[in-house]
């Protein structure tokens, strides 16, 4: 969608350009021009330039675009052929996790922590010895 945006506003910059650089080769034909007329085209040169340079940036984001479409496709290539190695199957045997090993797990998380917090008292209770 995007793509198309920026194409069909590219075709508008170029057929501008192509305008204001017909308008200014006929002005360039009249043999007579004051100041402010050459300060005039000076303008309106610097507008082309502009125009060409919004057109550039333009075809640079369309092509950006072009190839994240490309990579968005060949990556899309690569998952449509994509196959399973090994189908998955169910486990003969129950799984389950050892109580042995959650019980020895909750047994050293609670000495850590009951050490801890008898040192957090600690260290209260002599903050508040010093302070009396």
């Amino acid at each position: 969608m995007e793509i198309k945006v920026l194409e069909t506003d590219m075709e508008q910059v170029q057929k501008r350009i192509e305008s204001l650089e017909n308008d200014q080769r006929q002005y360039l034909k009249t043999e007579k021009r004051t100041e402010s007329e050459s300060l005039a085209m000076l303008l309106y040169s610097t507008n082309i330039q502009l125009s060409l340079r919004y057109h550039e940036e333009m075809k640079e984001m369309l092509n950006t675009k072009k190839n994240d479409m490309n990579s968005f496709k060949d990556q899309k290539a690569r998952i449509d052929f994509t196959r399973v190695v090994k189908h998955p199957s169910v486990s003969p045997e129950p799984v389950s996790s050892t109580r042995g090993t959650l019980i020895l797990a909750t047994a050293i998380i609670s000495f850590f922590i009951f050490v801890f917090v008898a040192f957090a008292l600690e260290s209260f209770d002599r903050k508040k010895s010093l302070r009396a």
